[in-house]
């Protein structure tokens, strides 16, 4: 209760905010700036249904099941998680797999959370990785973009990391029990949807503002891989929002084309995860694919 209470007061807060910062810009120069470019819509899409795809695959590693009916399932486990609390996807999607797939529950709940640990240990690499890169290339240091004290948080966080490889090895039949064969190519894919969804959220920032150097988006990519490490966070696009709004003037980027191509993205991804969730439950097309095992 107090969680939900304070992610609630937080939430408000980034709302009012973010108002504040868009009247500071001028509602009316937001809404004449508003992406008319269509890669920038595609991109986006392409982006919203990374994930679905790229755990259709996943799961069809270790799992027997039809990945065209798991679909609908696969983009409310993302609704869950993005919207309601982090993990609620697994719970969801742990209860759909126990009806489609011909497993036992342990096995199932093991594979989840396998694939889990992958998913975590994907980012953590990949966006170590990708931060060195972006903060390297980019227009500002990482502590000047978070400041010095989350710097030494994030340090910690890969010392941490570091110490705790020799307790999982020691550890990891407890942890961890699914085939490295398995586990390696789920990596890859892991690895090949957190490249692809940077590649195509950079494409989507540089097609509606063409002007701006690559550079400065990468700068804001290394913002949200940050943003995605933080565990809890409540709607991280609209954090991202506003922290984006707050780095344009040190990054020189105009606000107003960059406020509307934010808040759209933002607004979208609330729009479609509100339409598809609606439309999945109300025709119950997750529900007869748990009723027709593969």
């Amino acid at each position: 209760m107090l969680v939900r209470t304070l992610r609630v007061i937080l939430l408000t807060g980034i709302l009012g905010l973010l108002a504040w910062q868009l009247t500071s810009v001028g509602w009316g120069e937001v809404l004449r700036n508003l992406p008319v470019h269509p890669l920038f819509y595609l991109f986006f899409l392409m982006l919203y249904v990374l994930l679905p795809i790229a755990e259709s695959f996943i799961y069809r590693v270790t799992w027997e099941f039809d990945v065209v009916k798991a679909f609908p399932a696969l983009i409310k486990k993302r609704i869950f998680n993005k919207d309601v609390v982090g993990y609620s996807g697994e719970v969801y999607f742990f209860d759909w797999a126990r009806r489609q797939v011909t497993l036992p529950k342990r096995r199932i709940a093991e594979t989840i959370r396998d694939n889990n640990i992958i998913s975590s240990v994907a980012s953590t690499v990949v966006s170590v990785v990708l931060l060195s890169v972006f903060l390297t290339v980019g227009e500002l240091s990482l502590d000047r973009l978070v400041g010095r004290r989350m710097v030494m948080w994030l340090l910690l966080s890969g010392v941490v990391f570091v110490i705790l490889i020799p307790v999982w090895i020691r550890f990891r039949r407890f942890l961890f029990s699914m085939e490295w064969r398995s586990a390696g190519i789920i990596m890859l894919i892991q690895v090949a949807r957190l490249i692809t969804g940077q590649m195509l959220q950079i494409g989507m920032w540089a097609v509606v503002m063409p002007d701006v150097p690559l550079t400065v988006w990468f700068t804001y990519a290394a913002v949200s891989i940050i943003l995605s490490r933080i565990p809890f966070l409540p709607n991280q696009m609209l954090v991202f929002t506003s922290i984006g709004l707050g780095l344009s003037g040190p990054l020189s980027v105009a606000q107003a084309p960059l406020a509307s191509m934010l808040v759209v993205a933002a607004g979208l991804d609330k729009i479609l995860n509100l339409t598809l969730f609606g439309l999945i439950t109300l025709t119950g097309r997750d529900r007869r694919a748990a009723e027709q095992p593969a």
